[in-house]
């Protein structure tokens, strides 16, 4: 691709679907790599006004400090304004109990919206390109995601714009070797032992390799999905307003009548109940209890009671709605409430005892999402040897639990799922092998 068909194919798609214009700065998001010197390069021959955001985290020692370098000797290079924040993601990290990951999106994000407001800025520029879009196509279709999530990554989510996304890695190179601009490269990008870097290196360059057409076919999808995800949410959000009715004080009837007429009454329900705090399994169990009177049903804030014409949801008893995200590759100790450890010996299944220890398959490790947080009524998990499934609160009732040890209980949850009631009881996800020797064990830090 040559250079100014480059440039007019991103300025083709800012047009259509990142919707900016020159009457505003632009906060560009530049890490060094080749993907955001591209934008910035794109954007400046464009002249759109941009001022130059830089990240350093400091998670890389001397590499960090190199990227800062560049992007200072980028910014001076083009006259642009620049911006360069440095932040201890250590600190962080113990002050709101997250991942290295989640700390630094929430510290950029936080900054770069500072920034927006104190240059009265349109919108936040960032680097994503197409091949970044298929690789969450690819992990959202493997965790079951709905259309919303198979859409991939958004051009335009509030002011955050991504102009790349119609151009791929290997475009960008190109473009940035015909314009003679250098960039850096970050080394953990290589590193496999994260999911989305799995994707990246392993699974999607196979996919290229074994059917060299599918990439066309694959872009075109997520355009098409795209399209799709904005009119399914304009239907969806058109059908709230003739099933539900607010009856004031927070309170929302959910009628029955406009639902079941509808073909996909059952995804309807769900995309009203989400809203609210319900999840797809409690949707689900609210869909099977319609039109029976009595039943009720608890998200973290809300309380739904099922009448004989309606559904009544309405503000409940808040419970605690504190949630520490772990990245079990990222330390052995979390809150002083567990901790991890990695084991390469035969397992013998006498080593925990499901109640204060517990051990996992190592594909834990793999996992998009996993937490500790309290007790939701609702809650329901499998218990290690059972079958079927069971309220957590049943087991609450036969363990003799009071209603103070039940809001004060953490749980393990795991993509969704609850892996281990801590002091009590584990799931059967997960399950290590006997002599298996490549597991985790996990310790409950009794407080």
């Amino acid at each position: 691709m040559e250079i100014l068909e480059f440039e007019e194919k991103v300025s083709l798609f800012i047009d259509k679907e990142c919707k900016i214009g020159h009457f505003a700065p632009i906060i560009a998001a530049v890490s060094g790599g080749a993907d955001s010197v591209a934008m910035l390069t794109v954007l400046h021959k464009l002249r759109y006004e941009c001022v130059v955001a830089h990240c350093n985290f400091h998670l890389r020692g001397k590499e960090s400090d190199r990227d800062e370098r560049f992007v200072r000797q980028l910014a001076a290079e083009l006259g642009l304004k620049l911006e360069v924040e440095h932040f201890d993601v250590e600190a962080y990290k113990v002050q709101h109990k997250v991942s290295t990951e989640m700390a630094c999106r929430e510290l950029r994000y936080a900054w770069f919206d500072k920034l927006k407001h104190e240059y009265n800025a349109q919108a936040v520029a960032v680097a994503h390109h197409n091949d970044d879009a298929i690789e969450t196509f690819f992990l959202n279709a493997a965790r079951g995601s709905g259309i919303q999530g198979l859409a991939a990554i958004k051009p335009r989510n509030g002011d955050v714009v991504r102009p790349m996304l119609d151009v791929s890695r290997y475009d960008i190179e190109e473009y940035l070797g015909k314009c003679g601009r250098k960039y850096v490269t970050d080394s953990t990008n290589l590193d496999n032992d994260f999911k989305r870097n799995k994707v990246r290196n392993v699974l999607v360059p196979m996919t290229w390799t074994l059917l060299p057409e599918s990439q066309t076919g694959l872009l075109r999808t997520l355009r098409s999905m795209r399209s799709s995800a904005r009119l399914y949410s304009e239907f969806v959000e058109a059908k709230k307003q003739e099933i539900c009715q607010s009856q004031g004080g927070g309170v929302v009837e959910v009628r029955y009548e406009p639902l079941l007429a509808m073909r996909e009454a059952e995804t309807m329900l769900f995309e009203i109940l989400k809203d609210y705090g319900f999840n797809s399994w409690q949707s689900a169990e609210v869909w099977s209890a319609l039109c029976h009177s009595g039943k009720r049903f608890y998200s973290n804030l809300y309380e739904l009671s099922v009448e004989r014409e309606c559904l009544i949801i309405s503000p409940g008893e808040a419970v605690s709605d504190e949630e520490i995200v772990v990245d079990l590759r990222d330390a052995s100790t979390f809150a002083g409430i567990m901790e991890v450890e990695r084991v390469d010996t035969p397992f013998t299944p006498g080593e925990v005892d499901g109640a204060m220890s517990i051990a996992l398959n190592i594909d834990v490790m793999q996992a998009e999402s996993v937490i500790l947080r309290h007790w939701r009524k609702g809650d329901r998990m499998r218990p290690f040897g059972m079958k079927g499934t069971k309220l957590l609160s049943d087991l609450f009732v036969d363990l003799k639990m009071s209603e103070n040890e039940k809001r004060s209980v953490w749980l393990l949850e795991v993509d969704g799922t609850i892996v281990w009631v801590l002091g009590c009881r584990a799931a059967d996800a997960y399950r290590v092998a006997k002599n298996d020797n490549n597991y985790v064990i996990i310790n409950y830090l009794q407080q």
